[in-house]
């Protein structure tokens, strides 16, 4: 089994150094330490050392794959050893780092400039390794799928007759020396913003640096034999080599070169909130000592064994009979001669892992802070975050406490404490980012520690010029007539007996203005722009009425509470800015304005505001009910028309018509006629309204016409029926004469008949030609019934031409009934 670890050991050899936290110290800032978190932060002393006695020691254990539960469910079942698995990433790493700062003294000039300069060796080693290596160790290669201990686990973690991929594990190591200088320097008012900058010096001493690795392991199912294959390259460098006699004969110290620097900032935003950020380990080393370059390419090697059933499940003697096959294989040499593997002597660079800074600290009081912090490490090209939240105390300049909780490597109940103690001339300090790392959870650990030299520390924390002892408010700068504390705004009063420390103020007021000058101070006083009174804490009253100007709606009229200080001349119950009528009484209806008759009618829109009405006559009564109000009616009590201005009218003649609609009124007569009788010119007993014949008399039964007998009737349907003319023409034919003789006849003897001849066409051929031949028909039987004796005066004849048919034009039949001419008795 030691021998297995050696080969998995040798395949770790690939990486990049990896940069310290110190997430609990980047907050100690008094400590000449801090200033390798943040080359921007400088001790309180004057002069500080560290190194000659004890000086700073560091050391850092971390991981993100193993933590202590996961490791006791390693050996839990294969159930457990999943669930470990399976909370594995990928690519997991183990890292170790140590510091020791051999001398670091430090010097501040003129209280604005701070030098310091380290010469501290440094140890980083950093080892990777995939999850598939942790699922050989557990589970073991001899696993098939068949097997019962195999059952429920997954595909993934089966390895026999699989590949196991080592691809990209390996171990960084780098052990040099670092040699910085510091300098630091503040700038702007109070020295708010800091600035620092640490270039260094870096002395090689050994490494081991793999560009490339790719390895995998493939058991055979059927053998069980491994075969390894992959591929790599490997540069190595070192300071030490041996004699004959194990004597070092070959170092030089200057032979691996580098150059690094820090960089930082620090910035007071006020008194309570401060900004920081650095950069550290930006930098390279050469190394030229002693290089060695190996590179192999799909080499594959392949040794007999027997399989690991359960590996840390399981073990048995099986591993005893692997040993044999697997001594060839041991260190770099047995895989460089396994792999075929080509030896050459190159110098070659490697770059330190740069650290990023961001914190934001909060001055609670003069001794308690609290900070926010985020940490970046560059690791392999890949930024791995730190988070913290930290509770800084500082009991003067003899002892400082710090508390904080960070999330890094996947952890995330890490705890960290420091605690420093001054013993005059020495500093000793002691802390950890994680003080319980044997947490199930946990995978952190961290301790640093160390004793500093401190001299020309003025116990004078604020720089006031007033020692601490007789200082009242030493971590403010003050003035010496108030003893150490402040007057910021110079009125004479000091900040602590200040109730307005940042604004010029008077005495009396105990140090607070009074720009209205009112006599109460602006930070009491709630209208500090005018003068006011103190009941309304400094706001005035301009009207006097008890009602402040803010919750006055009239403030420059008094007025009542009641009315949020406006107020009711006619007290009305209806404050003036919303009463209509302010200086006489009224009701809320008619916003204040009155109603004197009651009868819903403001008096302003009331023609009766005495005499209560209906609203729709403006507030006047009816009292005869004739449609005309009182107040316009001449006869108010006695109905009586609008337009005889509700007096009634006169009836002379007693017809029921009064004498202004009786056209005679003097003489009874119908309504309908006007009040006037109805006329009968004929006095044929018909009314000529009701005659069609007023003038001839006639009988009711024809409508006041003569009766015209059934024979009489009957001769002039025949005349008509009879009546033809020549085609076109106005010729009668013969064939109507008989006819249109006893037509004639006829009217000869009924002296008061008139006949009315019509003549009609067809609408073949023009209109005009149809209306000249309708006129010449209806002539020409005029003419023919003058010829037999009848009077010309008696004849009425009219014409028409096509416009007024009895039948469709469209038909034979319909035209021939079209081209007529009519007859008809009238009378007058």
């Amino acid at each position: 089994m030691k021998k297995l670890i050696i080969i998995v050991l040798a395949l770790f050899t690939v990486g990049t150094t990896q940069a310290q936290l110190d997430l609990t110290l980047y907050n100690a800032r008094y400590l000449q330490q801090s200033s390798f978190t943040n080359a921007a932060f400088t001790p309180e002393c004057k002069v500080n050392i560290g190194g000659p006695i004890y000086g700073t020691n560091y050391l850092r254990i971390g991981n993100n794959g193993i933590t202590p539960k996961r490791l006791s469910s390693l050996g839990q079942g294969p159930d457990a050893a999943v669930k470990a698995l399976d909370q594995m990433k990928d690519i997991n790493y183990f890292d170790i780092e140590f510091r020791r700062d051999i001398l670091h003294f430090g010097f501040r000039v003129k209280q604005k400039n701070y030098f310091s300069f380290n010469a501290s060796l440094r140890s980083q080693t950093l080892l990777y390794y995939p999850k598939s290596f942790a699922t050989l160790l557990v589970l073991g290669n001899g696993l098939s799928a068949d097997d019962p201990i195999a059952q429920g686990i997954p595909d993934e973690y089966i390895l026999l007759g699989n590949r196991a991929s080592f691809d990209g594990t390996g171990v960084d190591h780098s052990t040099y020396v670092e040699v910085g200088l510091q300098y630091a320097r503040k700038f702007l008012e109070d020295d708010a913003l800091s600035v620092g900058i640490r270039p260094k010096l870096l002395l090689g001493m050994a490494n081991i640096y793999t560009e490339e690795s790719t390895f995998g392991l493939t058991t055979d199912e059927n053998t069980f034999a491994w075969t390894l294959d992959g591929q790599y390259r490997v540069n190595q460098s070192a300071q030490i080599s041996f004699d004959s006699n194990g004597v070092n004969t070959d170092i030089e110290p200057f032979a691996n070169l580098g150059f690094g620097i820090d960089l930082g900032a620090s910035y007071n935003i006020n008194e309570k909130w401060n900004v920081s950020a650095s950069v550290n380990d930006l930098g390279f080393i050469n190394w030229k000592k002693n290089p060695t370059n190996y590179e192999s390419t799909n080499g594959e090697f392949t040794f007999s064994g027997v399989p690991i059933d359960g590996s840390l499940l399981d073990i048995n003697s099986s591993l005893g009979d692997l040993s044999n096959n697997i001594d060839s294989l041991i260190g770099l040499d047995g895989l460089n001669e396994q792999f075929d593997t080509t030896e050459t002597h190159e110098e070659y660079q490697t770059t330190l892992g740069a650290r990023f800074n961001l914190g934001v600290n909060y001055q609670l009081s003069e001794r308690h802070n609290v900070g926010v912090l985020l940490n970046a490490r560059n690791v392999k090209s890949q930024l791995r975050a730190a988070f913290n939240v930290s509770y800084n105390y500082r009991v003067r300049k003899w002892f400082g406490f710090h508390l904080n909780y960070s999330a890094y490597n996947n952890s995330y109940l890490n705890f960290g404490t420091g605690l420093s103690f001054n013993i005059f001339p020495w500093q000793f300090y002691i802390m950890t980012d994680n003080f319980l790392p044997f947490l199930p959870s946990s995978s952190n650990t961290m301790i640093r520690t160390g004793i500093n030299w401190n001299f020309g520390c003025v116990d004078d924390r604020d720089k006031d010029g007033i020692k601490d002892k007789d200082d009242d408010c030493p971590d403010t700068p003050g003035e010496a007539k108030f003893k150490g504390c402040p007057d910021t705004d110079k009125d004479g009063i000091m900040d602590k007996e200040d109730r307005c420390p940042e604004t010029p103020g008077t005495k009396e007021l105990k140090g607070c203005p009074d720009r209205d000058g009112d006599g109460i101070a602006d930070i009491d006083d709630d209208c500090p722009d005018a003068p006011g009174i103190a009941e309304f804490n400094g706001c005035p009253d301009a009207d006097e009425d008890g009602i402040m100007d803010s919750e006055d709606e009239c403030p420059t009229v008094a007025g009542i509470a009641e009315f949020n200080g406006c107020p009711d001349t006619d007290g009305d119950g209806i404050q003036d800015s919303e009463d209509d009528c302010p200086e006489t009484p009224g009701i809320p209806e008619f916003n204040g304005c009155p109603d004197t008759d009651g009868d819903g009618l403001m008096d302003s829109e009331d023609d009766c505001p005495e005499l209560a009405g209906p609203i729709e006559s403006k507030g006047c009564p009816d009292t005869d009910g004739d449609g005309l109000t009182d107040n316009v009616d001449n006869c108010p009590e006695t109905p009586g028309p609008i337009d005889n201005k509700g007096c009634p009218f006169g009836d002379r003649d007693g017809d029921g018509v009064i004498d202004k609609d009786d056209s005679c009124p003097d003489t009874p007569g119908p309504e309908e006629n006007a009040g006037c009788p109805y006329s009968d010119l004929d006095g044929d007993g018909v009314y000529d309204k009701d005659d069609r014949c007023p003038q001839t008399p006639g009988i009711a039964e024809n409508e006041g016409c003569p009766e015209i007998k059934e024979e009489e009737q009957e001769v002039l349907n025949t005349a008509f029926s009879n009546l033809e003319f020549e085609v076109g023409k106005d010729v009668i034919k013969q064939n109507s004469y008989e006819s249109l003789d006893r037509l004639a006849e006829l009217l000869v003897k009924k002296s008061d008949w008139k006949l009315e001849i019509r003549g009609h066409t067809d609408d073949v051929g023009s209109d005009a030609a149809n209306m000249t031949l309708s006129e010449k028909r209806s002539k020409s039987v005029g003419k023919y019934l003058e010829s037999k004796g009848v009077g010309t005066e008696r004849l009425i004849v009219k014409w028409f031409g096509e416009t007024q048919p009895t039948a469709d034009n469209s038909t034979p039949e319909g035209r021939a009934q079209n081209r007529r001419v009519e007859m008809e008795v009238i009378f007058d």
